[in-house]
């Protein structure tokens, strides 16, 4: 899928994607040849919730600091 679906589906920006990646915290599974990024739907979490999975918990956690730092800016402005 693409970065803006997957940033629908996570419920984060595209901004925020390219971001985890550069810090290496949320890395695309494929590029294609004009080098859009391309996410897979199972390894973002597609599992019920609850899943023990490695990747699961990490957008979990990534998902859970950007609403995080989006309500303190919210509350900060």
């Amino acid at each position: 899928m693409s970065i803006h679906e997957a940033a629908q589906f996570l419920g984060v920006t595209p901004t925020t994607l390219r971001r985890w990646e550069r810090e290496g915290r949320l890395l695309p599974d494929a590029r294609t040849r004009g080098g859009d990024r391309r996410y897979d739907l199972n390894r973002l979490g597609s599992e019920p919730q609850g899943s023990d999975h490695p990747c699961d918990r990490q957008v979990a956690v990534l998902v859970s600091e950007s609403l995080t730092r989006a309500s303190f800016l919210v509350q900060v402005r």
